[in-house]
């Protein structure tokens, strides 16, 4: 391996660290905005249920956001942190293959060599 092979792989791989603590951070902020809306939901069930005796979770949130920006923006901030920890989970997967295959690469010419 030279030293720019050896620069490119250590690039990818720092690459894969920081897509990783972005999915770290999208991952607690999702999960902290599904606390607090089903806290939220929680506090309201009650009068949820007098509305709909049989409701199930995600019309109850439904309900729940009707007029509620509280809960309008939490449901909002969970959503879009979920989609981009899912993406981002795509991208670490990719980088995490080109860098194996960057390894079986420089290892077939180290053996052909």
């Amino acid at each position: 391996m030279d030293y720019n092979e050896a620069i490119a792989l250590k690039t990818l791989a720092d690459e894969q660290i920081k897509r990783s603590r972005d999915y770290e951070k999208c991952r607690t902020l999702a999960g902290k905005a599904k606390s607090d809306l089903d806290i939220l939901l929680a506090a309201k069930f009650s009068t949820i249920r007098a509305a709909k005796s049989n409701v199930g979770y995600e019309a109850a949130l439904v309900m729940l956001m009707e007029g509620n920006t509280t809960a309008q923006g939490l449901y909002r901030e969970m959503i879009e942190n979920t989609a981009k920890y899912k993406s981002l989970e795509r991208i670490i997967e990719a980088l995490g293959a080109k860098i194996s295959l960057c390894q079986s690469i420089m290892k077939y010419v180290k053996e052909k060599t």
